[in-house]
């Protein structure tokens, strides 16, 4: 422990001289300390405060562009941006509705719905228009495109069925075809099953329907009457299966001949056309007034047959006559192929037609089905010779050949019709067409008779009663 040193007491405010001297000068100097002191701590407080603010401030600047760069951040801006755009574009569509409706709602066509709508509705609802407009021209186009080709559909069948004479058989093929067609469409099959039952029950009716479904096509100009065509006689008439029903008929050369001059009835001067044969047998040539008149010579037919030149004299002498023209001659023989004709065709008539009652029409429209697929040869045969024999009766009676419409009407209902007729009409009618053919009767005298009938001319056809089922 140090020792204790013992001091004087000294006041701590008064001191020596020296000390008052100076204690001015310290105490302004602890001032200007002391002031300076505190403006230092200021100016120390006043940079800590702007580097805090300027710390502050970049921290900011460095939290808003990481923030601005954060992914997260971007997708949730993007997606508050698009709930944005979405929503005015839904009040903006429910405007345009709005509008759009009150437009459409306005009379006055397609102008006054424009000047109606809102401005930025215009092009779009005018395109709208017109590509409606154009889609409803397009279907109502097809539609009609449609109809035609069902009615040039029609019209064909309908011509198939009159070329062939309007055979039922080939209107039941038709209607096949078309309820095979149009099986797709019940009202139309409705239609087309009614005309089925009407032909069956009908059959007179065929040409009708037929005539009615070519009217409404391009095939309307075989409705239209056309010149008759004329058969050449010369050549024969032969049916798709090579067979010959009508005979050529040979061609008769008319002779050639020369003019000379000769003398007329009172001595004048005539230009005549004589044959070579009459020249080689010689000709009276004209003679002058001064010379006496030449004899005139005709052709004429001796009673025996026999053609050769006549004075007048020697032709009242020997009771000749005028020999036959070639006219005359190409119908002497047109009348016996005639004959020909009915006797091969009432042939194959019997062949068809063997039948009384119902059963020969049932027999006949198997026959005609199994013609039009090629498997009854017979039957299609007889068919068309009908057609052929009708035109030469025709040409026959009248001495020319008629209409189409006149062999169709007056001539072919005579030849037996296998739909129609029945064994016993057909030997009829046979008959009938012989008779007015001046036709000599078949071999084997003619077309076998019906069980009961003894004469064609006496005895009546008895006909029983035919009861139809439902």
């Amino acid at each position: 422990m140090p020792p204790f040193t013992y001091e004087p007491y000294r006041n701590p405010h008064v001191g020596s001289l020296s000390q008052l001297l100076m204690a001015p000068g310290q105490i302004e100097a602890q001032r200007a300390q002391t002031v300076g002191n505190a403006q230092a701590q200021a100016a120390q407080a006043s940079g800590q405060a702007w580097g805090n603010a300027i710390q502050g401030a970049g921290q900011a600047v460095s939290g808003a562009i990481q923030q601005a760069t954060d992914p997260r951040r971007k997708l949730e801006a993007a997606q508050l941006e698009s709930a944005m755009l979405e929503n005015d574009a839904a009040k903006q569509r429910k405007a345009d509705l709005i509008a759009l409706d009150q437009a459409m709602s306005t009379p006055g066509g397609l102008d006054a719905v424009l000047k109606a709508a809102p401005g930025h509705l215009q092009p779009a609802i005018l395109k709208s228009y017109q590509e409606a407009q154009r889609i409803g021209n397009d279907a109502k186009a097809s539609a009609q495109k449609a109809r035609e080709l069902q009615q040039e559909h029609f019209g064909y069948l309908g011509a198939q069925i009159k070329q062939n004479a309007y055979d039922p058989t080939w209107a039941l093929a038709a209607i096949h075809q078309a309820r095979e067609t149009y099986a797709d469409d019940p009202a139309l099959l409705k239609q087309i099953d009614a005309l089925r039952m009407q032909v069956i029950e009908q059959p007179e009716s065929i040409q009708k329907i037929a005539d009615a479904a070519i009217l409404g096509s391009s095939y309307k100009t075989l409705l239209t009457p056309q010149a008759p065509i004329e058969h050449d006689p010369t050549k024969a008439l032969v049916t798709r299966e090579g067979k010959t029903i009508v005979a050529a008929v040979p061609k008769v050369e008319e002779p050639k001949t020369y003019k000379v001059t000769v003398a007329g009835p009172k001595g004048e001067k005539l230009e005549k056309l004589v044959t070579e044969a009459e020249l080689k047998a010689g000709v009276p040539a004209y003679q002058e007034p001064d010379m006496a008149r030449a004899d005139r010579y005709l052709w004429s037919m001796a009673p025996d047959g026999t053609v050769k030149l006549m004075t007048p004299q020697e032709v009242r002498q020997t009771g000749s006559a005028q020999p036959p023209t070639a006219d005359m001659r190409n119908k002497a023989a047109g009348r016996e192929l005639v004959a020909k004709s009915i006797s091969a065709v009432q042939d194959l008539s019997q062949r068809i037609i063997t039948k009384v009652g119902p059963t020969q029409r049932a027999e006949a429209l198997k026959r005609g089905a199994d013609a039009v697929f090629g498997n009854d040869a017979e039957f299609r045969t007889y068919q068309d010779a009908r057609m052929g024999l009708a035109g030469n009766l025709a040409v026959a009676q009248q001495g020319s050949r008629p209409s189409d419409a006149d062999i169709k009407a007056i001539w072919l209902p005579l030849v037996p019709d296998p739909y129609r007729d029945t064994a016993d009409s057909a030997a009829l009618k046979w008959d009938l067409i012989r008779t007015m053919s001046n036709a000599p009767p078949s071999e084997g005298g003619g077309a076998p008779l019906p069980a009961g009938v003894t004469s064609f001319s006496t005895a009546p056809i008895t006909r029983k009663p035919v009861t139809r089922g439902r």
